[in-house]
């Protein structure tokens, strides 16, 4: 016993496999661009902790070789 489909049912179908469709990539959009943010901001602040502990390496270097210099020329 074949079954007949109306015309506007095959539409109503496309529509609503397409709008599926439209939906999940538009999410799925979304939500890769939330979590790419959220890992730049996590670089960047990884960035910005490495390059602070580098400054203060580097300014207790200066005040070292600084100190080592006045002991060395015997003035206090």
């Amino acid at each position: 016993m074949p079954v007949h489909v109306a015309t506007w049912q095959y539409g109503v179908v496309t529509l609503s496999v397409l709008s599926a469709m439209t939906a999940t990539i538009v999410v799925l959009v979304l939500l890769h661009k939330r979590l790419r943010l959220k890992r730049y901001r996590e670089i960047r602040e990884y960035y910005d902790e490495q390059m602070s502990l580098r400054r203060s390496i580097a300014a207790l270097h200066a005040a070292a070789a600084e100190k080592y210099e006045v002991e060395r020329d015997g003035r206090y």
